[in-house]
């Protein structure tokens, strides 16, 4: 972090600067989630999964504002919006579903709460769809375009509260943060059902998913948080301030980055920006068979992005005069995210998966990259 910053301090915007800020977002958002995952073991289920709301997408919501109002690239900041939903999906369920399925046969999880998502997806890559077809056919004015984008923003925030009303209590118990049991299908028929102790130890508390630690003196496990509560909180803002800066110098060196390497901007939109924005505990619940976690996490984030940061960047830089943003997109951003939630919605159809599903995501992803790398620089324009 402090070579990153010092570059950029030095040379200001070039690919070295952004190759090590790019690099030094990672750390720290794994010690900014470290830190979330700390204080919600203070603050109980309920304010947890309203933190969550907040901060689960941190480095992109980072980003977009620093793309919007530090540098003004509209065109970027939408592709890595797209790229956020795709690497949610495509990288980190795929490799959840992949590495988590080889020790596993099969894993199962809540057919239910998963299509849901995965119609609540769909009806964001409509709203999105709808106003590009528009803007590709040529059907209507910018101004007019502009104001369609700015209505559907508002329609989605509405439905995200209530994905959130829905999931947080009139119907909590199917939304409900616990794994599918049994978590072992090969169990023989006359096995006992897990008791209701090892069924609470087998369960992890959030989404990010520590349940124990270990004291180093002996091998009991100690439960609860590792850090003072004051501790954590001050983790967390410290994480968030460092990762700003080192975000803001990645911003900056973007258009050196594509003039000095042959990356083109949709590459670095669609792959490279939103990968500082994950993290590895969803591979590490698949792996220990809490897939309906992994699914939670993965997919979850991503309709985050669809319809809350997306629509709220559209009116936030409505209100504050910054520029027309809207939510018309190019064809290649639109084929990819209908393609991508096509296939989660095949995915979800059976509630159980195994390894090869985990390559089919990561390959998409692949060729998503592939034709990302070649596509003109003009498209972005």
């Amino acid at each position: 972090m402090p070579i990153g910053l010092g570059l950029h301090r030095l040379y200001g915007g070039s690919a070295s600067a952004f190759a090590v800020n790019y690099v030094a977002e990672i750390p720290l958002w794994f010690m900014c989630d470290y830190a979330l995952e700390e204080i919600e073991e203070y603050i109980g289920p309920t304010a947890s999964d309203l933190l969550d709301i907040f901060t689960t997408n941190t480095v992109q919501v980072i980003s977009s504002l620093l793309l919007l109002f530090h540098t003004n690239q509209v065109a970027l900041l939408q592709t890595s919006l797209v790229g956020g939903i795709l690497c949610n999906i495509l990288v980190l369920l795929g490799l959840s579903l992949l590495i988590g399925g080889l020790p596993n046969h099969e894993q199962r999880f809540n057919r239910h709460a998963a299509q849901g998502a995965s119609t609540l997806l769909s009806i964001a890559v409509t709203s999105i769809l709808i106003p590009s077809a528009v803007k590709l056919l040529d059907q209507t004015s910018e101004e007019n375009l502009v104001k369609q984008s700015r209505g559907v923003a508002v329609v989605l925030l509405f439905v995200y509260a209530a994905y959130i009303f829905c999931s947080m209590y009139t119907h909590r118990h199917e939304y409900a943060k616990h794994p599918t049991f049994p978590p072992n299908m090969d169990l023989p028929p006359r096995a006992a059902p897990p008791s209701p102790d090892a069924e609470n130890n087998s369960r992890p508390p959030n989404s990010r998913a520590r349940t124990v630690r270990t004291d180093p003196l002996n091998s009991d496990e100690i439960r609860g948080p590792q850090l003072l509560f004051p501790v954590a909180i001050f983790v967390f803002a410290t994480s968030i301030v460092l990762l700003y800066f080192c975000i803001e110098a990645t911003v900056d060196s973007i258009e050196a980055l594509t003039e000095q390497t042959p990356l083109t901007p949709m590459f670095i939109g669609l792959i490279l920006l939103p990968i500082p924005n994950c993290d590895f505990a969803p591979i590490s619940l698949a792996v220990d068979n809490f897939l309906e976690q992994t699914m939670r996490y993965t997919v979850g984030r991503s309709i985050q992005t669809a319809l809350l940061v997306e629509p709220l960047v559209v009116l936030l830089a409505w209100w504050t005069g910054v520029g027309d943003v809207t939510l018309a997109f190019n064809g290649f951003e639109v084929v990819s995210l209908f393609t991508t939630v096509l296939l989660l919605g095949f995915l979800v159809v059976d509630a159980k998966v195994h390894w090869v599903h985990g390559i089919l995501l990561l390959s998409d992803w692949i060729l998503i990259g592939i034709a990302a790398y070649f596509v003109s620089p003009e498209s972005l324009k």
